[in-house]
């Protein structure tokens, strides 16, 4: 029964030792500046792009988007471009996880020195728990340049002294709105999460 205990105490050791291995494998995986890994990630939008699909299966039928994994692909020179009909195009993504939100940047598309057509410049965005009921974040226009074409909003409000305070959101659902546009061109979308994830996520992956 001795040598049973120590094995019991064995395998929890492993399971601990494993749930802190997969820790810092999160760890590893959010970046620097807080954004969130983006390996479940989904998309969708109101707009056509390059590649379109349309796609009947069991589950039902519609338009598939594969121009979107552009977005969300680490890869901050490949381009997503889409174009909209009427007003007000946008773009949701699918977190797969309801998980705390404070931030989302966005990196233009640059190509031979310029603004690709289509840049957001006014924007609202949106976050939602269900995909169902959705509440405004953050509203306002990027200011960007074609050196440093990229620029992180954090969702804050004013406190009763006028300072900025930084909310924070859960969300399994992120929606940026360029309103006012006709289509919308981006590098890459990122959203960022609470400074304090980061250093639990490195204490946890010690041992």
């Amino acid at each position: 029964s001795h040598r049973q205990a120590n094995t019991a105490q064995y395998r929890l050791y492993q399971r601990r030792h494993h749930h802190a291995q997969s820790h810092r494998t999160d760890c590893l995986t959010t970046q620097h500046d807080g954004s969130i890994a983006k390996t479940k990630w989904t998309m969708d939008t109101d707009m056509t792009s390059e590649g379109d699909e349309y796609i009947e299966d069991c589950t039902g039928s519609g338009l598939s988007h594969p121009a979107l994994a552009k977005l969300y692909d680490n890869d901050y020179g490949s381009i997503y471009e889409g174009t909209k009909t009427t007003n007000n195009p946008q773009i949701t993504i699918n977190l797969h996880e309801n998980m705390p939100v404070v931030g989302f940047k966005y990196t233009a598309a640059v190509k031979d020195g310029a603004f690709v057509e289509n840049t957001i410049k006014n924007y609202t965005i949106q976050v939602s728990e269900d995909g169902v009921k959705w509440q405004d974040a953050a509203k306002g226009s990027f200011a960007m340049t074609t050196e440093k074409p990229e620029a992180t909003v954090y969702f804050n409000e004013k406190d009763q002294e006028g300072a900025n305070q930084l909310i924070t959101y859960r969300a399994e659902y992120v929606r940026i709105i360029a309103n006012g546009a006709a289509g919308v061109s981006a590098a890459e979308f990122d959203i960022i999460g609470p400074p304090g994830d980061n250093v639990e996520l490195e204490q946890s992956g010690i041992g």
